[in-house]
């Protein structure tokens, strides 16, 4: 029936809506995380790692702080790119969710 029809278009936009929405909100989450980690934390530790080099080089202080500092740096990169990731997944949900040819969105102009 038509009103059947109806429902079931209703429902497939919802639908898109919602998962559209959540793959937003994920990009821009994912987003504003890795700039902000790139901008302010990554220098700091950057430096951070570069200035107990110097003191290590210097000689007063144990190689055990220069390797605790290598992998704060470590670390660091690989939440950055966990974060650049999670960008990237949700930036292609987003181009499934608005691409015409993907299942759902296809239902929607479904004679």
């Amino acid at each position: 029936t038509l009103a059947g029809a109806e429902h079931a278009v209703a429902a497939v936009a919802s639908q898109l809506r919602l998962a559209f929405n959540a793959a937003w909100q994920d990009l821009t989450a994912a987003h504003t995380l890795a700039q902000k980690l790139r901008r302010e934390a990554l220098p700091a530790t950057e430096a951070a790692y570069a200035a107990v080099c110097r003191a290590y080089s210097a000689g007063p202080i144990p190689l055990t702080d220069v390797l605790d500092a290598q992998r704060a740096l470590v670390d660091l990169r690989r939440e950055i790119l966990a974060a650049e990731t999670d960008c990237a997944s949700a930036l292609v949900r987003l181009e499934a969710l608005t691409d015409s040819t993907f299942p759902l969105t296809a239902a929607l102009f479904a004679p």
